[in-house]
């Protein structure tokens, strides 16, 4: 189960990392707000990541319940796969 969540959709242009960051405290602890791209945010959507994977599933249940509005606006989420750690090798010369 991933601890990182992505804004799809309802995200305003006004709405800065603080505030994106204390909605989603009341999910439990959060590590990390990204605000991506935010003049094209299909490309790279903010990203929440949250301190435990349960924080993470609560905040996305409840996005995608209908539950979050943030400046008038209905959020929507998806999970955010864990990305692969790739270990650097070290080179012979």
């Amino acid at each position: 189960m991933s601890t990182c969540i992505q804004i799809i959709e309802g995200m305003v242009p006004g709405i800065n990392r603080l505030a994106l960051k204390g909605h989603m405290e009341q999910f439990g602890q959060v590590d990390l707000v990204h605000m991506g791209n935010r003049q094209n945010p299909e490309e790279e959507p903010p990203k929440v990541r949250f301190s435990t994977p349960e924080a993470a599933q609560r905040a996305l249940d409840a996005i995608n319940a209908g539950q979050v509005v943030i400046d008038g606006m209905l959020l929507k989420a998806k999970q955010k796969k864990p990305q692969r750690v790739v270990e650097a090798q070290s080179w012979k010369t």
